[in-house]
């Protein structure tokens, strides 16, 4: 696995939180997941470590500070060396996004209409992690409208 070229984007919530990982080479998520607030530090530090990390992207939505405030303790451990950092992003759309996402991953019409029925009583918040990455990377080429940056494929080989 090629190091320094991931980007962690995260979806804050009170009690669970959304995470995904970009490989900026193939602009491709490699991973994603959605974990409880209590095991957070832990799986942060695992992908962290496990996929060397260069930024973390995290949403402005509810609990960011909380999330924030556990990134900068773990940047301030003394045994852990890197010293991430962190870009806020806002999180206007980012739900309604991430469902339509959600939804076009589908193939057919029937799918996609079973998926958005679906969508409104799962949780996505690994899908709004990476309508968060999007977005940096939106801002980042300057591109005022989400839907003209490249897509971001997901690998769904790992999910």
């Amino acid at each position: 696995m090629k190091k320094n070229r991931y980007i962690l984007g995260i979806d804050p919530g009170n009690y669970k939180i959304g995470i995904a990982i970009l490989d900026t080479k193939n602009n491709t998520i490699i991973y994603k997941n959605i974990t409880k607030i209590f095991n957070f530090l832990d799986v942060i530090q695992t992908m962290i470590n496990e996929y060397e990390i260069i930024k973390i992207v995290l949403g402005n939505g509810t609990g960011y500070k909380k999330i924030l405030f556990l990134i900068n303790s773990l940047n301030s451990l003394q045994n852990f060396s890197k010293n991430l950092s962190v870009e806020i992003i806002s999180e206007h759309n980012t739900t309604f996004q991430a469902r339509k996402l959600y939804i076009n991953e589908a193939k057919n019409w029937l799918a996609k209409l079973i998926r958005f029925i679906k969508s409104f009583f799962i949780d996505i918040d690994d899908y709004s992690a990476i309508v968060i990455l999007q977005k940096y990377l939106a801002n980042l080429n300057k591109i005022k409208n989400i839907n003209n940056i490249p897509n971001i494929e997901t690998n769904k080989d790992n999910f």
